[in-house]
């Protein structure tokens, strides 16, 4: 049975490397080929990817849902039915940098202080959790009270993702991602932190919350680069400190370098003074340390692109 015809296309936007989205729409459409329902569907899209692109991929499926995440650069693929609303999102995540909120969302601390107007009944059904009862009770509460702060809203879905979001890094620290939807038809396989998942529902709105910072070979990989990068740019400075004695040296440094600091003023060489003779080899020593710092940099840079290469192939065997 075909789930949706198959016939899922890539979105302009969010931005993706042109293999990645090659590689995703060939899953999703394999994957819809042998699904019978959404599930299965991102069940069979995440294996696909994960064999060709290396373990770490998530996956949203769904008809109308709005999501607020911190994604790798270039691994974000969206892909939409030409034929049904049904929409695939493909990402891999990332640790969060950025400093922690001082306070919460104002839309929070808005609905905090509001009273209850009665939009939403409320009916709230736990689909899937591993958080802690309390976590989870504080996690449903916030996102009751920004889903009636937000109900008239045309971009409900957005702005609550976004708040949501924000009051739990606020709350519990970072690398969380949030997902809403506006129908219950909405299908998560994310890989999380344990105890940091929470799928459920409130009244006609579905909601998932999880945490993950990425794997463990992206963020070697991401070290590696930022190593390698810092490796070729102390390369560049020992260069240019090199070529700096190199072109600014005289014709004295270079005749009074012989000398020998410890000689006495009759054995220095003709025309130099013991001050000449000391700046000379100053001169020297320095170049020499420069040449050395450019060649010992460039080989270590050299030597973590190839480990960046390995665990580049690794992720993909994993």
């Amino acid at each position: 049975m075909v789930f949706c015809g198959a016939d899922f296309e890539v979105s302009k936007t969010p931005a993706a490397a042109a293999s990645i989205g090659r590689v995703a729409k060939k899953a999703v459409n394999d994957a819809a080929r042998k699904s019978k329902n959404m599930r299965e569907l991102a069940k069979h899209a995440q294996n696909l990817m994960e064999v060709s692109q290396g373990l770490g991929w998530h996956v949203a499926v769904g008809t109308d849902f709005a999501v607020d995440l911190r994604y790798r650069k270039g691994a974000c693929v969206l892909l939409s039915s030409r034929g049904s609303k049904m929409k695939v999102l493909l990402y891999r995540t990332v640790p969060a940098l950025t400093p922690i909120p001082m306070e919460d969302h104002e839309a929070m601390l808005s609905a905090e202080g509001a009273a209850t107007k009665g939009k939403l009944k409320q009916r709230i059904t736990i689909n899937e959790c591993d958080m802690e009862s309390e976590v989870m009770d504080e996690v449903v509460a916030k996102a009751k009270r920004l889903l009636e702060h937000f109900n008239e809203d045309p971009d409900v879905d957005s702005k609550v993702a976004l708040a949501l979001k924000h009051a739990l890094t606020f709350s519990y620290g970072h690398t969380w991602h949030t997902i809403v939807s506006t129908t219950r038809e909405l299908c998560c396989i994310p890989h999380i932190i344990p105890k940091s998942l929470a799928d459920f529902s409130i009244d006609k709105y579905r909601v998932v919350v999880y945490r993950h910072g990425g794997s463990d070979v992206d963020n070697k990989m991401d070290f590696t680069r930022l190593a390698n990068r810092l490796s070729l740019l102390m390369a560049l400075v020992c260069l240019v400190i090199y070529g700096y004695f190199v072109f600014t040296a005289t014709e004295k440094d270079v005749q009074c370098l012989s000398g020998k600091q410890s000689d006495a003023v009759t054995r220095l060489p003709v025309g130099c003074r013991l001050k000449d003779v000391v700046q000379a080899n100053t001169y020297a020593s320095w170049k020499g340390m420069a040449m050395f710092g450019t060649m010992l940099f460039t080989v270590i840079a050299s030597g973590l692109r190839m480990y960046r290469s390995s665990l580049h192939t690794k992720a993909k065997q994993l």
